[in-house]
Order: structure tokens, then C-alpha cells, then sequence
């Protein structure tokens, strides 16, 4: 999520996750709704990072 959401304030965000067990949240700077487009490089290497923490630690869903 962005630090700029408009649509979902990082509050929520951390209201969310807070529900969740073993969740982390990430609070990406200069993005808004769509980090994903707007700073693209930085989505990227937290989400292959994240992918490699769920390798590392075998997670599944159950």
C-alpha cells in the first residue's frame, strides 16, 4: 500500500493487518492506490522478496 492511499489510508491498512496472523504490512513511500504503477521498480522488489520469504519458510494456505 501507499503512504499517499486516498482510497485506503495506511490506518486501515494496519487496521486490516492487525487482524491477520503473520501478516506483514508494507507502507511503500511516494505511491498512492496503485503502487504497482506508480513506482513500479520498488513494487517489484518487495513482492520478489516477500515470494522468497514464503519459499524459504515453505507457507501454504490452508
Amino acid at each position: 500500500m501507499g503512504e499517499d492511499d486516498t482510497v485506503m489510508p495506511p490506518a486501515q491498512g494496519e487496521a486490516a493487518a492487525a487482524l491477520v496472523s503473520d501478516v506483514h504490512l508494507l507502507v511503500m513511500s511516494k505511491a498512492g492506490h496503485i503502487p504497482q504503477i506508480e513506482v513500479p521498480g520498488l513494487f517489484e522488489k518487495e513482492l520478489l522478496e516477500g515470494f522468497e520469504v514464503i519459499e524459504k519458510n515453505d507457507v501454504t494456505c490452508d
